[in-house]
């Protein structure tokens, strides 16, 4: 992708943050991220504490909250199904409770409650202090110690960032590296772009995001061309661009979209919903009626199911009545290379030209494959080597000898031990299809194995010289072998008995 110029991509990154400024940024207190089990969860029990402290006649109902599927939904942008896992979780763990109360004669609403005393004394565990006596008059104060003290840090997501990206995990990293780029770069700051630089802990750090969550996340942002991402192997860190005008873009068409009834559901307002109507509907094109509380489908199809699939071995004039009495369960050898049509003449009618190249039929055994030669790492033996020749026929066929060799270099000078080698040759064959693979270690373990070929080479010269030199004994010198032994033996006898062992000999 061809970056626009430094002072573009910053304009794009700024239009973005203006466009987002007039929709929602819902908050998520760090403090209950651990204390929830979950980060969604966390942005519910966030929520609840919200209207805690912010809703009209809280201290009337006891905190009694009532809050639709609806409602939430269009709050935090947690689906059905995840406000159901969040209030199980926070059910389990004791810190909300519910209820149905009936108004009049309509049905009974669900309505939540945060219990003050376990959040208060989960979070002060968690943090290693005393918990304090808390209610729900002081809970609702803005200069309450207890809220001051533990729910001043947070983190912060733009709604409208859960209906393009179609996820929290996602919308969450997205507003975060936006607030991180506008943070650094400064509004006078136009000689370079904009971006964001961390490794797998570090937004584990900021975000509470664990790894397989953070890839989920990136590759949804990826695959949105909202984030362009470079790896830098030395130092696992991960460089992340924004393209502003693929948000902003996306932000715009958004805004132009119909805006749904005020009695809409929640699959209404769902932002998969939009592109429904640009999706066919294939019950409609068949000719078949459809029955949801059918117990057998096919009879509700206009014709019959059996009538469409004939079996035609037993109707049929010509096998009818043969089929079992040819089949008379005697093995009979093959005649075909016996008679005399074919006798001489099965190999010569072949033309091995036909075949296509790529199968490898006409391929000439003296050519040099690209994986002869190849240095592998000390420790890879026989079994490492062909999986590894398997993984770069796999997922980097158009390499040479050179860049195969390099992958095979920036493996062997890594420092640190390498849990999973093969894994590690993967990211970096992946990496190097797509042209964003960075070899810093490959240069020095060339060098290095250049440098000891050189030694190698001048040694083997000084022993031919020495070899071919007049002045060499004709007899090896004799030499008391016996001597030899017996002082290494004394030698390691007094080094054992100074570090309290015995020789066993």
């Amino acid at each position: 992708m061809n970056l626009p110029a430094p002072h573009e991509y910053n304009r794009d990154i700024m239009l973005c943050k203006q466009i987002l400024q007039g929709g929602r940024t819902i908050a998520v207190y760090k403090c209950l991220i651990g204390v929830a089990g979950s980060i969604k969860a966390a942005v519910f029990l966030s929520q609840l504490v919200y209207w805690t402290q912010r809703g009209t006649d809280i201290v009337g109902s006891d905190g009694w909250i009532h809050k639709s599927v609806e409602q939430m939904h269009g709050e935090t942008g947690l689906s059905k199904r995840e406000q159901g896992t969040c209030k199980q979780k926070l059910l389990e763990s004791g810190l909300i409770e519910t209820r149905y109360k009936r108004y009049g004669f309509g049905k009974g609403r669900l309505e939540l409650r945060i219990r003050l005393d376990a959040l208060a004394k989960a979070v002060c565990t968690a943090n290693g202090a005393e918990t304090p006596d808390i209610s729900l008059t002081d809970f609702r104060q803005p200069s309450n110690l207890f809220f001051l003290r533990y729910f001043k840090e947070r983190i912060a997501y733009h709604r409208d960032l859960v209906d393009l990206t179609g996820c929290i995990h996602s919308a969450i990293m997205l507003s975060f590296i936006m607030q991180q780029c506008i943070a650094k770069g400064g509004m006078d700051n136009d000689s370079d772009r904009w971006f964001v630089s961390f490794n797998i802990q570090g937004w584990q750090k900021y975000l509470f995001l664990p790894y397989k969550t953070q890839k989920t996340a990136r590759d949804r942002l990826k695959a949105h061309d909202f984030i362009i991402e470079k790896h830098f192997f030395a130092s696992r860190r991960i460089f992340t661009l924004l393209n502003g005008k693929a948000i902003w873009s996306a932000l715009k068409n958004r805004s132009r979209l119909p805006k749904p009834p005020e009695n809409a559901t929640v699959q209404d307002t769902n932002p998969a919903g939009t592109f429904s109507e640009h999706t066919g509907n294939k019950r409609a094109n068949t000719e078949g009626t459809f029955s949801e509380y059918t117990r057998y489908r096919r009879v509700n199809t206009v014709v019959p199911f059996w009538k469409n699939i004939g079996y035609k071995r037993v109707n049929t004039q010509v096998t009818k009545g043969r089929i079992h009495t040819l089949q008379n369960g005697e093995l009979t050898g093959d005649k075909t290379a016996n008679t005399q049509g074919t006798k001489g003449r099965i190999l010569e009618d072949i033309n091995y030209s036909e075949f296509s190249e790529e199968n490898n039929y006409n391929k000439d055994n003296n050519v040099v494959g690209v994986f002869d030669g190849l240095i592998y790492p000390k420790t890879w033996g026989q079994s490492m080597q062909g999986k590894s020749r398997e993984i770069f026929t796999r997922l980097h066929p158009e390499a040479n000898k050179e860049q195969l060799q390099e992958i095979l270099d920036e493996i062997a000078g890594q420092t640190k031990p390498i849990t999973s080698p093969l894994g590690l040759l993967t990211v970096l064959c992946r990496k190097a299809a797509i042209g964003e693979l960075i070899c810093v270690l490959a240069p020095i373990v060339r060098e290095r194995r250049e440098q000891q070929a050189i030694w190698e080479a001048e040694r083997l010269r000084a022993e031919q010289r020495f070899l071919q030199s007049p002045d060499k004994p004709e007899t090896p010198v004799e030499t008391s072998n016996s001597e030899v032994y017996q002082k290494v033996k004394d030698s390691m006898k007094a080094a054992l008995k100074k570090a309290g062992a015995k020789a066993s000999w």
